[in-house]
């Protein structure tokens, strides 16, 4: 389906990730960091990560007949967009009403986020609220050394039912869903790719994961600390010998996102050498 707001902007939806990303992946590629998040769900529905849930919703914007920008959702997340020409968001809000695809809150770098979700508001006559202003670092070079006390390893299968346990507790504290259809599938295909981490000595400690491959670089989440290990500097260790890995196995760069109202965090990932390069903004809609 082909929408044209007569102002040089046209809206595309497709019926597969595959199709979007043969339309807008080089334009994506382009800013391949910051636009890991959208790269990395496309992938993950490639796989079939999302075949039981709800159709995502898959569009791109073109300005001028280029390739402008990506607007996806994969419920019950967030619509999430990439940079867009403000000129876009009105047909993209309409053409969300039109087709009556209902939308929880949306996910867009800073300030596009606050712009969407205003006129979306005074559109819809829905409430809004900001959940979290994130910040997105990369990282090229780790510029601490490795913490003695312990060592990283990969998580297998006999680590399945401590997983569970804490990405449970992962996404209670933060208020999230995994990315797949249930917490026991996602550590299933997760064990498979080798994406989860602990760090360590006798005991697992902290954990980190490995996801979002584009390619040229990959992004670490899912980093937790149990409350009755924290304060103890694990999880900048855990972070700082995953990416080192990643690093040293050819990735160009590591991202992740870490919340502005945490210092701490934000302040640990640039000690280990990450870089601020952009903001994105969370907002639901009542």
């Amino acid at each position: 389906m082909t929408t044209d707001s007569g102002a040089g902007i046209e809206l595309r939806r497709w019926d597969s990730a595959e199709s979007l990303l043969r339309e807008v992946g080089d334009c994506l590629r382009e800013s391949e960091a910051e636009n890991n998040l959208v790269l990395g769900i496309c992938d993950a529905i490639v796989r079939g990560s999302y075949a039981e849930r709800p159709s995502p919703v898959l569009l791109s914007i073109h300005e001028q007949g280029k390739a402008a920008g990506v607007a996806m959702m994969t419920p019950p997340h967030n619509l999430l967009l990439t940079r867009l020409p403000s000129e876009a968001i009105d047909p993209l809000i309409e053409l969300l009403i039109t087709e009556e695809i209902p939308i929880p809150g949306v996910s867009a770098p800073t300030p596009l986020a606050a712009e969407f979700a205003k006129r979306w508001t005074q559109r819809t006559g829905q409430s809004r609220k900001l959940e979290v202003s994130l910040r997105n670092y990369t990282c090229e070079s780790v510029q601490v050394g490795k913490d003695s006390r312990g060592a990283l390893r990969g998580a297998g299968q006999r680590d399945k039912s401590l997983l569970l346990e804490w990405v449970n507790q992962f996404c209670t504290e933060l208020d999230t869903h995994p990315p797949q259809r249930s917490i026991e599938e996602y550590i299933d295909e997760a064990i498979d790719r080798q994406e989860y981490f602990f760090w360590g000595r006798e005991q697992p400690v902290t954990m980190a994961a490995a996801s979002r491959d584009t390619g040229r670089g990959i992004a670490i989440n899912y980093v937790y600390t149990p409350a009755e290990f924290r304060r103890n500097g694990y999880a900048t260790a855990c972070v700082a010998d995953l990416t080192r890995r990643l690093l040293e196995s050819g990735k160009g760069f590591c991202c992740l996102f870490a919340d502005l109202a945490n210092p701490t965090s934000n302040s640990i990932y640039q000690k280990i050498g990450y870089q601020p390069m952009s903001d994105m903004q969370m907002w639901h809609f009542e």
